[in-house]
């Protein structure tokens, strides 16, 4: 009977042992920057394109953007766009702005996130509050609804500075980068919508040329593998 206890208690040790094991194996170090630090930046020209066949894309000419860190892998995000230009399907263009702003500005307000697209890759994974959008086409408003989150490239890593590089990229509404890895191991596909006039919502995607952020410090995006 003894000789049965040390036999069943080894065996719930290594039990235990294993799913201990298991859970570390499966964790997975997110990347960071090294200090919380808030940030300032610009964007060259962008554009935002979605599926539907009532708007051709919505154009700007210049962005600013104020980051501010809660964390050293998270904050708070506000987005300005300038020169917002909405495009028809048949050519015809259009002031853009947010409700409540001025022609031709759009404000976009929500949180950014440093995640993992894969061994070596760090992205910016951007969570936005729902944007209320007027196309003022001569023919009639469009009002567009944009919400959900989207994915970007961040580098340099592993190298401490103060300048960023955020690479957003896409292709007729669909976005370059679909997914990232949680802090499970798990991937997580992005996801950005835009309803027009109350309608279905479709796929979306942004462009955004020239996107530079500057941190207050040097910092370095760490764990990044």
């Amino acid at each position: 009977m003894r000789r049965l206890k040390t036999v069943v208690t080894a065996f719930v040790g290594v039990v235990a042992l294993f799913a201990v094991m298991s859970a570390s194996a499966s964790a997975v170090a997110l990347p960071e920057f090294s200090k919380a630090t808030n940030a300032t930046g610009t964007i060259g020209t962008s554009t935002f394109e979605t599926t539907s066949a009532l708007l051709g894309s919505i154009t700007s000419t210049s962005g600013t953007t104020e980051q501010t860190a809660t964390s050293t892998q998270l904050g708070t995000l506000h987005i300005m766009f300038a020169g917002v230009k909405c495009h028809g399907p048949f050519g015809e263009t259009a002031a853009g702005e947010s409700l409540g702003d001025a022609a031709g500005v759009v404000l976009v307000l929500g949180e950014y996130h440093l995640v993992r697209i894969a061994t070596g890759d760090v992205g910016v994974w951007l969570l936005i509050n729902p944007v209320h959008i007027e196309c003022l086409f001569a023919s009639g408003t469009l009002l567009l609804v944009v919400q959900g989150n989207l994915l970007g490239l961040i580098t340099p890593i592993l190298t401490k500075t103060k300048s960023f590089t955020i690479t957003l990229t896409q292709s007729k509404g669909s976005q370059t980068i679909k997914e990232f890895e949680n802090d499970s191991g798990v991937k997580v596909k992005a996801s950005l919508t835009t309803s027009i006039d109350e309608g279905t919502a479709v796929a979306s995607a942004q462009q955004s040329n020239e996107a530079k952020i500057t941190t207050n410090e040097e910092v370095t995006i760490e764990k990044t593998t």
